[in-house]
Protein backbone atom coordinates (compact mmCIF):
# COMPACT_ATOMS: atom_id res chain seq x y z
CA UNK A 1 0.00 0.00 0.00
CA UNK A 2 1.20 3.61 -0.71
CA UNK A 3 0.44 7.05 -2.07
CA UNK A 4 1.73 9.20 -4.50
CA UNK A 5 1.30 13.45 -3.52
CA UNK A 6 2.61 15.41 -6.47
CA UNK A 7 2.74 19.18 -5.97
CA UNK A 8 2.52 21.74 -8.82
CA UNK A 9 3.57 25.27 -8.43
CA UNK A 10 0.53 27.20 -10.72
CA UNK A 11 2.08 30.87 -9.76
CA UNK A 12 3.40 31.70 -13.17
CA UNK A 13 -0.06 29.98 -15.01
CA UNK A 14 -2.03 32.04 -12.08
CA UNK A 15 0.25 35.18 -13.30
CA UNK A 16 -0.53 34.46 -16.98
CA UNK A 17 -3.99 34.12 -16.85
CA UNK A 18 -4.35 37.69 -15.16
CA UNK A 19 -2.31 39.15 -18.28
CA UNK A 20 -4.88 37.62 -20.43
CA UNK A 21 -7.90 38.59 -18.75
CA UNK A 22 -5.98 42.58 -18.58
CA UNK A 23 -5.21 42.32 -21.62
CA UNK A 24 -8.61 41.07 -23.26
CA UNK A 25 -10.27 44.39 -20.85
CA UNK A 26 -8.13 46.69 -22.27
CA UNK A 27 -8.46 45.37 -25.82
CA UNK A 28 -12.18 45.68 -25.27
CA UNK A 29 -12.06 49.84 -24.22
CA UNK A 30 -9.73 50.23 -27.28
CA UNK A 31 -12.50 48.80 -30.00
CA UNK A 32 -15.32 51.07 -28.05
CA UNK A 33 -12.63 53.54 -27.59
CA UNK A 34 -11.84 53.78 -31.36
CA UNK A 35 -15.72 53.77 -32.16
CA UNK A 36 -16.25 56.55 -30.33
CA UNK A 37 -13.51 58.90 -30.83
CA UNK A 38 -14.49 60.90 -33.48
CA UNK A 39 -18.21 61.33 -32.23
CA UNK A 40 -16.23 63.16 -29.19
CA UNK A 41 -13.71 65.05 -31.24
CA UNK A 42 -15.81 66.14 -33.96
CA UNK A 43 -18.39 68.59 -31.19
CA UNK A 44 -14.92 69.57 -29.46
CA UNK A 45 -13.46 71.19 -32.16
CA UNK A 46 -16.49 72.93 -32.88
CA UNK A 47 -16.73 73.89 -29.22
CA UNK A 48 -12.87 74.78 -28.93
CA UNK A 49 -12.88 76.73 -32.01
CA UNK A 50 -15.63 78.91 -31.05
CA UNK A 51 -14.68 79.75 -27.45
CA UNK A 52 -11.07 80.76 -29.08
CA UNK A 53 -13.36 83.26 -31.01
CA UNK A 54 -14.89 84.37 -28.02
CA UNK A 55 -11.87 84.65 -26.06
CA UNK A 56 -10.61 87.21 -28.36
CA UNK A 57 -13.49 89.14 -28.20
CA UNK A 58 -13.20 89.52 -24.55
CA UNK A 59 -9.78 90.39 -24.81
CA UNK A 60 -10.51 93.27 -27.40
CA UNK A 61 -13.00 94.60 -25.04
CA UNK A 62 -11.68 94.10 -21.68
CA UNK A 63 -13.75 91.95 -20.46
CA UNK A 64 -11.63 89.85 -18.13
CA UNK A 65 -13.86 88.08 -15.95
CA UNK A 66 -15.27 86.67 -18.97
CA UNK A 67 -12.21 85.71 -20.83
CA UNK A 68 -11.11 83.74 -17.53
CA UNK A 69 -14.56 81.84 -17.96
CA UNK A 70 -13.11 80.72 -21.73
CA UNK A 71 -9.55 80.05 -20.02
CA UNK A 72 -11.11 77.34 -17.75
CA UNK A 73 -13.40 75.81 -20.54
CA UNK A 74 -10.57 75.78 -23.05
CA UNK A 75 -8.18 73.90 -20.16
CA UNK A 76 -10.87 71.28 -19.41
CA UNK A 77 -11.59 70.72 -23.30
CA UNK A 78 -8.26 69.76 -23.32
CA UNK A 79 -7.93 67.53 -20.56
CA UNK A 80 -11.13 65.80 -22.37
CA UNK A 81 -8.77 65.40 -25.68
CA UNK A 82 -6.05 63.98 -23.56
CA UNK A 83 -8.24 61.49 -22.00
CA UNK A 84 -9.61 60.40 -25.69
CA UNK A 85 -6.15 60.10 -27.01
CA UNK A 86 -4.95 57.71 -23.79
CA UNK A 87 -8.14 55.74 -24.35
CA UNK A 88 -6.95 55.17 -28.04
CA UNK A 89 -4.05 53.76 -27.13
CA UNK A 90 -5.48 51.07 -24.86
CA UNK A 91 -6.16 49.80 -28.43
CA UNK A 92 -3.79 48.04 -31.26
CA UNK A 93 -1.83 51.37 -31.91
CA UNK A 94 -2.02 52.06 -35.48
CA UNK A 95 1.43 52.51 -37.75
CA UNK A 96 3.58 50.92 -35.70
CA UNK A 97 7.11 51.04 -37.28
CA UNK A 98 9.18 47.69 -35.74
CA UNK A 99 12.58 47.64 -36.45
CA UNK A 100 15.73 46.74 -34.86
CA UNK A 101 16.30 49.51 -31.83
CA UNK A 102 18.71 50.44 -29.87
CA UNK A 103 17.45 50.55 -26.41
CA UNK A 104 20.26 52.66 -24.94
CA UNK A 105 20.18 55.35 -28.26
CA UNK A 106 16.07 55.96 -27.09
CA UNK A 107 16.65 56.39 -23.43
CA UNK A 108 19.97 58.97 -24.23
CA UNK A 109 17.38 60.72 -26.34
CA UNK A 110 15.19 61.18 -23.78
CA UNK A 111 16.83 61.78 -20.93
CA UNK A 112 17.28 65.09 -20.87
CA UNK A 113 13.31 65.43 -20.68
CA UNK A 114 13.47 63.36 -17.81
CA UNK A 115 16.04 65.22 -15.78
CA UNK A 116 14.32 68.16 -16.75
CA UNK A 117 11.03 66.55 -14.90
CA UNK A 118 13.30 65.72 -11.91
CA UNK A 119 14.94 69.18 -11.48
CA UNK A 120 11.52 70.35 -11.26
CA UNK A 121 10.37 67.77 -8.31
CA UNK A 122 14.35 68.18 -6.80
CA UNK A 123 14.54 64.52 -7.54
CA UNK A 124 18.44 63.32 -8.62
CA UNK A 125 18.90 61.25 -11.83
CA UNK A 126 21.17 58.62 -11.91
CA UNK A 127 21.79 56.50 -15.37
CA UNK A 128 23.53 53.11 -15.54
CA UNK A 129 24.34 52.19 -18.67
CA UNK A 130 25.25 49.10 -19.79
CA UNK A 131 27.85 48.54 -22.88
CA UNK A 132 26.91 46.68 -26.07
CA UNK A 133 22.94 45.78 -25.58
CA UNK A 134 21.57 43.78 -27.96
CA UNK A 135 19.09 45.60 -30.70
CA UNK A 136 15.30 44.32 -29.77
CA UNK A 137 12.59 44.87 -32.69
CA UNK A 138 10.27 47.67 -31.45
CA UNK A 139 8.72 50.90 -31.81
CA UNK A 140 11.10 53.44 -31.00
CA UNK A 141 8.34 56.38 -30.22
CA UNK A 142 6.36 53.90 -28.23
CA UNK A 143 9.34 52.64 -26.38
CA UNK A 144 9.82 56.42 -25.72
CA UNK A 145 6.44 56.60 -24.21
CA UNK A 146 6.24 54.26 -22.05
CA UNK A 147 9.94 54.93 -20.37
CA UNK A 148 8.56 58.51 -19.89
CA UNK A 149 5.45 57.40 -18.45
CA UNK A 150 7.14 55.29 -15.92
CA UNK A 151 10.00 57.66 -14.80
CA UNK A 152 7.30 60.47 -14.81
CA UNK A 153 5.33 57.82 -12.23
CA UNK A 154 8.39 57.43 -10.34
CA UNK A 155 9.61 60.97 -10.00
CA UNK A 156 6.10 62.07 -9.10
CA UNK A 157 6.13 59.55 -6.12
CA UNK A 158 9.25 61.06 -4.18
CA UNK A 159 7.30 63.96 -3.08
CA UNK A 160 9.87 65.40 -1.05
CA UNK A 161 13.12 64.74 -3.52
CA UNK A 162 14.77 61.56 -3.86
CA UNK A 163 16.88 59.24 -6.45
CA UNK A 164 15.46 57.74 -9.67
CA UNK A 165 18.03 55.11 -10.75
CA UNK A 166 17.82 54.14 -14.39
CA UNK A 167 19.55 51.04 -14.94
CA UNK A 168 20.19 48.96 -18.08
CA UNK A 169 20.72 44.94 -18.38
CA UNK A 170 20.92 41.85 -20.22
CA UNK A 171 18.76 38.33 -19.23
CA UNK A 172 21.03 36.16 -21.32
CA UNK A 173 18.95 32.89 -20.62
CA UNK A 174 15.87 34.46 -21.52
CA UNK A 175 17.10 36.48 -23.98
CA UNK A 176 15.77 40.12 -22.66
CA UNK A 177 17.24 43.72 -22.77
CA UNK A 178 15.78 45.30 -19.65
CA UNK A 179 14.89 48.62 -18.51
CA UNK A 180 15.13 48.97 -14.27
CA UNK A 181 13.38 52.41 -13.26
CA UNK A 182 13.93 52.63 -9.38
CA UNK A 183 12.65 55.23 -6.95
CA UNK A 184 13.41 56.14 -3.75
CA UNK A 185 9.56 56.86 -2.42
CA UNK A 186 7.23 55.84 -0.28
CA UNK A 187 6.21 52.62 -2.47
CA UNK A 188 3.24 50.66 -3.43
CA UNK A 189 0.78 49.09 -0.36
CA UNK A 190 0.41 45.73 -1.04
CA UNK A 191 -2.66 46.15 -1.50
CA UNK A 192 -2.47 48.30 -4.17
CA UNK A 193 0.21 47.05 -6.16
CA UNK A 194 -1.57 44.18 -8.15
CA UNK A 195 -4.20 46.87 -9.05
CA UNK A 196 -2.26 49.66 -10.86
CA UNK A 197 -2.00 48.48 -14.41
CA UNK A 198 -5.96 47.86 -14.05
CA UNK A 199 -7.52 50.52 -16.21
CA UNK A 200 -8.99 53.58 -14.72
CA UNK A 201 -6.88 52.95 -11.27
CA UNK A 202 -5.10 55.47 -9.91
CA UNK A 203 -4.08 57.25 -6.48
CA UNK A 204 -3.52 60.62 -8.20
CA UNK A 205 -6.01 63.31 -7.27
CA UNK A 206 -5.84 63.94 -11.24
CA UNK A 207 -4.52 60.97 -12.98
CA UNK A 208 -6.51 59.11 -15.57
CA UNK A 209 -5.67 55.52 -14.92
CA UNK A 210 -4.72 54.95 -17.91
CA UNK A 211 -1.01 55.65 -18.40
CA UNK A 212 0.59 52.08 -16.84
CA UNK A 213 -2.34 50.42 -18.63
CA UNK A 214 -1.37 51.75 -22.07
CA UNK A 215 2.47 51.23 -21.25
CA UNK A 216 1.92 47.45 -20.39
CA UNK A 217 -0.21 46.64 -23.71
CA UNK A 218 2.52 48.61 -25.74
CA UNK A 219 4.70 46.38 -24.07
CA UNK A 220 2.98 43.41 -24.37
CA UNK A 221 2.62 44.22 -28.30
CA UNK A 222 6.66 44.09 -28.35
CA UNK A 223 6.79 40.60 -27.03
CA UNK A 224 7.77 41.84 -23.78
CA UNK A 225 6.61 42.48 -19.76
CA UNK A 226 6.23 44.86 -17.24
CA UNK A 227 7.19 43.68 -13.92
CA UNK A 228 7.49 45.73 -10.28
CA UNK A 229 8.47 45.50 -6.79
CA UNK A 230 7.96 47.63 -3.63
CA UNK A 231 9.04 46.12 -0.52
CA UNK A 232 7.89 49.11 2.10
CA UNK A 233 10.73 51.64 0.84
CA UNK A 234 11.30 52.17 -3.18
CA UNK A 235 9.61 50.80 -6.24
CA UNK A 236 11.41 49.25 -9.12
CA UNK A 237 9.68 48.66 -12.49
CA UNK A 238 11.55 46.36 -14.83
CA UNK A 239 10.79 46.32 -18.80
CA UNK A 240 11.91 43.18 -20.33
CA UNK A 241 11.90 43.29 -23.73
CA UNK A 242 13.18 40.12 -25.90
CA UNK A 243 15.60 40.42 -28.34
CA UNK A 244 16.59 37.90 -31.50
Amino acid sequence: MGAYIIFKDVTNLRSLEEMVQRSDRLAMIGQIAAGTAHEIRNPLTSIKGFLQVLKRTFETQGMSKEQNYTDVMLAEINRINELVNEFLLLGKPKHIAYEQTDVSEVLSEILPIINNEAVLHNVHLQYKASTHLPEVIADREMLKQVFLNICKNGIEAMVEGGTLTISESVETSDHFVCIDVHDTGPGIPSFVIDKIFDPFFTTKDEGTGLGLSVCQRIIHDMGGMIRVSSKGYGTTFTISIPYP
